[in-house]
């Protein structure tokens, strides 16, 4: 068992390709400096228009910062309508979670194609966990998985909750089945980036923390300073291959514009090359 989760479970999670992002930093997303790259989103060329020139997230990004594979058969499925049975999507958990999520004291925790992550985390223990069964393994990897799709790499604007659609995505969970889950999230960061760039749009989501993880890498003049202790200054912080872990810290923010939009839009609009 490592940090709480069988090595069974972890194996299932490491071969789909998941692992790194399972175990990289998570922080405080700074909305202002989503706000101002959103500003300067082009959609015609999926890039930040800048005073130095265009720049965009790649997905050799996507590999380096969260270490998801860009190699793989696609992230497809048919699209099924929202309006399907909810008797369909309760099957469906059971077939790959290992779980109805309707019961009878709460008819509300599937709707729309949806289920809600505190009902999917609240399966997500380990309390008299029987390693040994290979197929129960095979659950709650899935259910580690969808958690990260619905709370880091898939995020649903409307609901908050995770999305179901990814299923079938979910069914082989070997090297051989692996997805490129990679190009699927900047896909998906660039599709939520133009939605950001419409009038008339009230908000947006999406994987806007592997943004915020690129903006700091690319532009550290705005990065939030990273509180090392003195051994780990003598001794480099390992990343374990997942550039996130570089902000596994406490940040200290003193000499950096967190949170306040105007100071980013003042950055941007005098970015020099020197900086970049």
């Amino acid at each position: 068992m490592k940090n709480g989760v069988p090595i069974e479970v972890l194996q299932h999670i490491k071969d789909a390709g998941i692992f790194q992002i399972f175990k990289a930093a998570i922080c405080q997303l700074d909305h202002s400096l989503i706000n101002a790259l959103v500003e300067r989103w082009r959609l015609e060329a999926n890039t930040f228009h800048l005073p130095i020139g265009e720049a965009t997230v790649t997905l050799q990004d996507v590999q380096v910062i969260w270490c998801l594979p860009i190699d793989g058969p696609p992230m497809t499925d048919e699209w099924v309508s929202e309006t399907k049975n909810v008797d369909y999507w309760n099957d469906l958990c059971l077939e790959y979670l290992g779980f109805f999520p309707i019961d009878e004291t709460d008819h509300n925790n599937l709707k729309n194609g949806c289920i809600k992550f505190q009902t999917l985390a609240s399966y997500i223990h380990f309390t008299n966990f029987d390693s040994s069964d290979a197929e129960m393994c095979i659950f709650m990897a899935r259910r580690i998985i969808l958690a990260i799709i619905g709370s880091e790499l898939f995020l649903d604007p409307k609901t908050y909750d995770v999305i179901l659609f990814f299923f079938r995505n979910l069914r082989d969970l070997s090297r051989e089945g692996r997805k490129s889950w990679g190009s699927a999230t900047l896909a998906y960061l660039y599709r939520n980036l133009s939605k950001g760039t419409t009038p008339t749009r009230k908000g947006i989501d999406g994987p806007f923390l592997l943004l915020q993880f690129w903006a700091w890498e690319r532009m550290p003049r705005i990065a939030s300073r990273v509180m090392t202790r003195k051994e780990e200054r003598e001794r480099p912080y390992a990343y374990q291959s997942c550039l996130a872990n570089r902000w596994n810290r406490d940040h200290l923010n003193l000499k950096t514009p967190t949170h306040v939009l105007t100071s980013y839009r003042s950055f941007f609009n005098a970015l020099t090359n020197e900086q970049v």
